[in-house]
Protein backbone atom coordinates (compact mmCIF):
# COMPACT_ATOMS: atom_id res chain seq x y z
CA UNK A 1 0.00 0.00 0.00
CA UNK A 2 1.37 3.39 -1.02
CA UNK A 3 0.22 6.68 0.47
CA UNK A 4 0.36 10.06 -1.24
CA UNK A 5 -0.25 13.19 0.78
CA UNK A 6 -0.91 16.18 -1.44
CA UNK A 7 -1.31 19.72 -0.18
CA UNK A 8 -0.25 22.09 2.50
CA UNK A 9 -2.30 20.98 5.50
CA UNK A 10 -1.72 22.24 9.01
CA UNK A 11 0.23 19.15 10.11
CA UNK A 12 2.24 18.57 6.93
CA UNK A 13 5.59 19.30 8.58
CA UNK A 14 4.79 16.94 11.45
CA UNK A 15 3.87 14.18 8.99
CA UNK A 16 7.03 14.78 6.95
CA UNK A 17 9.17 14.46 10.10
CA UNK A 18 7.37 11.28 11.13
CA UNK A 19 7.76 9.74 7.66
CA UNK A 20 11.48 10.59 7.62
CA UNK A 21 12.01 9.38 11.19
CA UNK A 22 10.40 6.04 10.41
CA UNK A 23 12.19 5.82 7.02
CA UNK A 24 8.91 4.97 5.31
CA UNK A 25 9.40 4.21 1.63
CA UNK A 26 5.69 3.82 0.83
CA UNK A 27 4.75 7.44 1.59
CA UNK A 28 5.06 10.32 -0.86
CA UNK A 29 4.65 13.93 0.23
CA UNK A 30 3.68 16.39 -2.51
CA UNK A 31 3.00 20.11 -2.46
CA UNK A 32 -0.41 21.53 -3.28
CA UNK A 33 -1.39 21.43 -6.93
CA UNK A 34 -3.50 23.70 -9.14
CA UNK A 35 -7.18 22.74 -9.37
CA UNK A 36 -6.62 21.66 -12.96
CA UNK A 37 -4.31 18.86 -11.71
CA UNK A 38 -6.78 17.43 -9.18
CA UNK A 39 -8.66 15.16 -11.64
CA UNK A 40 -5.40 13.45 -12.57
CA UNK A 41 -4.49 12.89 -8.94
CA UNK A 42 -7.89 11.44 -8.20
CA UNK A 43 -7.72 9.18 -11.23
CA UNK A 44 -4.46 7.72 -9.87
CA UNK A 45 -5.93 7.02 -6.41
CA UNK A 46 -7.66 3.83 -5.33
CA UNK A 47 -8.85 5.17 -1.97
CA UNK A 48 -9.30 8.77 -0.84
CA UNK A 49 -9.18 10.03 2.74
CA UNK A 50 -11.17 12.82 4.39
CA UNK A 51 -9.31 13.47 7.66
CA UNK A 52 -10.56 16.02 10.19
CA UNK A 53 -9.34 16.52 13.72
CA UNK A 54 -11.79 15.74 16.48
CA UNK A 55 -12.79 19.28 17.43
CA UNK A 56 -16.39 20.54 17.77
CA UNK A 57 -16.06 23.03 14.89
CA UNK A 58 -15.29 20.23 12.43
CA UNK A 59 -18.50 18.35 13.25
CA UNK A 60 -20.35 20.96 11.15
CA UNK A 61 -17.62 21.73 8.59
CA UNK A 62 -18.18 19.98 5.24
CA UNK A 63 -14.92 19.61 3.28
CA UNK A 64 -15.41 20.07 -0.46
CA UNK A 65 -13.10 17.12 -1.07
CA UNK A 66 -15.98 14.83 -0.02
CA UNK A 67 -17.89 15.82 -3.15
CA UNK A 68 -14.78 15.71 -5.37
CA UNK A 69 -13.93 12.19 -4.20
CA UNK A 70 -17.50 10.95 -4.60
CA UNK A 71 -17.80 12.69 -7.96
CA UNK A 72 -14.63 10.94 -9.13
CA UNK A 73 -16.16 7.59 -8.21
CA UNK A 74 -13.57 6.79 -5.55
CA UNK A 75 -13.83 4.69 -2.43
CA UNK A 76 -13.64 7.07 0.50
CA UNK A 77 -12.61 6.74 4.12
CA UNK A 78 -13.48 9.54 6.52
CA UNK A 79 -12.04 10.16 9.96
CA UNK A 80 -14.77 12.60 10.89
CA UNK A 81 -17.79 13.15 13.13
CA UNK A 82 -21.09 15.00 12.86
CA UNK A 83 -22.50 16.23 9.57
CA UNK A 84 -19.53 15.23 7.39
CA UNK A 85 -19.72 11.69 8.81
CA UNK A 86 -23.44 11.52 8.03
CA UNK A 87 -22.86 12.67 4.43
CA UNK A 88 -20.05 10.16 3.96
CA UNK A 89 -22.08 7.28 5.37
CA UNK A 90 -25.07 8.18 3.23
CA UNK A 91 -22.79 8.13 0.19
CA UNK A 92 -21.44 4.68 1.04
CA UNK A 93 -18.06 5.68 2.50
CA UNK A 94 -16.33 4.09 5.46
CA UNK A 95 -16.26 6.34 8.53
CA UNK A 96 -14.02 5.77 11.54
CA UNK A 97 -13.50 7.83 14.67
CA UNK A 98 -10.89 10.57 14.17
CA UNK A 99 -8.83 9.34 17.13
CA UNK A 100 -8.72 5.67 16.17
CA UNK A 101 -5.63 4.86 14.07
CA UNK A 102 -6.27 1.11 14.36
CA UNK A 103 -9.73 1.45 12.81
CA UNK A 104 -8.28 3.65 10.05
CA UNK A 105 -5.52 1.12 9.30
CA UNK A 106 -8.09 -1.70 9.25
CA UNK A 107 -10.30 0.26 6.82
CA UNK A 108 -7.35 0.98 4.52
CA UNK A 109 -6.25 -2.66 4.54
CA UNK A 110 -9.79 -3.93 3.89
CA UNK A 111 -10.35 -1.59 0.92
CA UNK A 112 -6.85 -2.08 -0.48
CA UNK A 113 -7.48 -5.82 -0.60
CA UNK A 114 -10.88 -5.63 -2.30
CA UNK A 115 -11.04 -3.94 -5.72
CA UNK A 116 -14.68 -4.95 -6.19
CA UNK A 117 -15.67 -3.25 -2.92
CA UNK A 118 -13.77 -0.10 -3.95
CA UNK A 119 -15.60 -0.02 -7.29
CA UNK A 120 -18.96 -0.57 -5.61
CA UNK A 121 -18.30 2.18 -3.07
CA UNK A 122 -17.09 4.52 -5.80
CA UNK A 123 -20.24 3.94 -7.83
CA UNK A 124 -22.47 4.49 -4.80
CA UNK A 125 -20.69 7.74 -3.94
CA UNK A 126 -20.92 9.00 -7.50
CA UNK A 127 -24.66 8.26 -7.69
CA UNK A 128 -25.19 9.86 -4.29
CA UNK A 129 -23.64 13.22 -5.24
CA UNK A 130 -25.36 13.23 -8.61
CA UNK A 131 -28.69 12.68 -6.89
CA UNK A 132 -28.27 14.86 -3.80
CA UNK A 133 -25.67 17.52 -4.58
CA UNK A 134 -25.98 18.55 -8.22
CA UNK A 135 -25.03 22.24 -8.27
CA UNK A 136 -27.62 23.21 -10.86
CA UNK A 137 -30.42 21.49 -8.99
CA UNK A 138 -29.32 23.02 -5.69
CA UNK A 139 -29.04 26.48 -7.25
CA UNK A 140 -32.53 26.12 -8.70
CA UNK A 141 -33.96 25.08 -5.32
CA UNK A 142 -32.22 28.01 -3.63
CA UNK A 143 -33.50 30.43 -6.26
CA UNK A 144 -37.04 29.12 -5.83
CA UNK A 145 -36.81 29.55 -2.06
CA UNK A 146 -35.65 33.13 -2.52
CA UNK A 147 -38.46 33.83 -4.96
CA UNK A 148 -41.07 32.39 -2.59
CA UNK A 149 -39.88 34.50 0.32
CA UNK A 150 -39.76 37.73 -1.71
Amino acid sequence: IRFAFVGEGAVKTTIERKVAGLALDNVVMRPGVPRSDVPGLLAAADICLVPLRDVPLFSTFIPSKIFEYFGAGKAVIGTVRGEPAAILREGGAVVVDPGDPTALADAVRRLAADARLRRTMGGQGRQFVERQFDRRALASKYRNLLMESA
